[in-house]
């Protein structure tokens, strides 16, 4: 398990973001007062032209580089939620194709699809959220196809009910994989090495400018410290969408045990 993903399970995000901005600021406002101790601001002064020409383009391939990633890490998060929404909606049209068989058929077939569900929202979104794949929904996924598999004695308008399920089961499947891939795809460390480092520099830029008022400039500091922090936060909290209290809710799919008639609080153990 990555740090990030820790942080993400066992701290609420209104109390992260605060730590990650307030121990961001007091390190740079410490850097800050630590080298106007020992360089004056006339004599950083002599410098400020060239200073802020070399800040600008600092600045400049910093937040293009910081707003690639938030794209990129918001746009997995949208794709993500999509991708839940597709999955709740194969479900339901497994159970509406489903209910159109005969029994004793369509009874197993509802069981087990509820089962399934159940499962799904409970013991499988936990282990996503982990970053970890859950054997019991293999398990679950084998019994359903051979229960499919062995059903026979089907007249026309079944056969047509039977095919429908049998293919959304199947892009159910797919959709619960790509679910798995997005819990697991977050930003590669040495990206967030780059990310750190990039914003630290950009923050020690700001010590080098011979500003006179000292009030001024640990304004500005925290400021910028506190934008950049704030930023990289985001990225932190929408990096895993199934991890942690911003993480997507399984309520798309919990919503059709609701309509189904299936209690949506049992638990199904692993």
């Amino acid at each position: 398990m990555t740090f990030g993903r820790y942080l993400l399970l066992h701290v609420p995000p209104v109390p992260l973001g605060i730590l990650t901005v307030g121990v961001s600021v007091a390190a740079a406002l410490g850097a800050l007062l630590l080298v106007r101790r020992f360089i004056s601001h006339e004599r950083l002064r002599l410098h400020n032209d060239v200073a802020g020409f070399l800040f600008g383009t600092i600045g400049v391939i910093y937040a293009v580089l910081l707003a690639f990633t938030v794209i990129v890490v918001w746009e997995n998060y949208d794709e993500a939620t999509a991708n839940v929404d597709k999955e709740a909606s194969c479900i339901a049209n497994i159970f509406r194709n489903v209910e159109q068989l005969n029994e004793p058929f369509r009874s197993d077939a509802l069981a087990l699809m509820r089962e399934y569900v159940a499962a799904t929202v409970t013991y499988d979104w936990e282990t996503t959220g982990r970053g970890q794949i859950s054997p019991r929904m293999f398990e679950l996924q084998g019994r359903v196809w051979k229960l499919f598999g062995g059903y026979t004695g089907r007249t026309q308008p079944e056969e047509v009910f039977f095919e429908l399920a049998v293919e959304k089961f199947n892009d159910l499947c797919d959709a619960r994989r790509m679910r798995l891939l997005a819990s697991r795809a977050g930003v590669d460390t040495i990206l967030w090495c780059v990310l750190i480092f990039g914003g630290m520099i950009t923050v020690v830029f700001t010590f080098f400018f011979g500003i006179a008022s000292l009030k001024s400039q640990i304004v500005m500091t925290s400021l910028l410290t506190a934008l950049i922090s704030l930023i990289l936060f985001t990225v932190l909290a929408f990096d895993y969408p199934f991890t942690g209290r911003l993480g997507i809710p399984p309520e798309p799919i919990r919503n059709n045990l609701r309509f189904f008639g299936y209690p949506s609080s049992q638990e199904v153990q692993p």
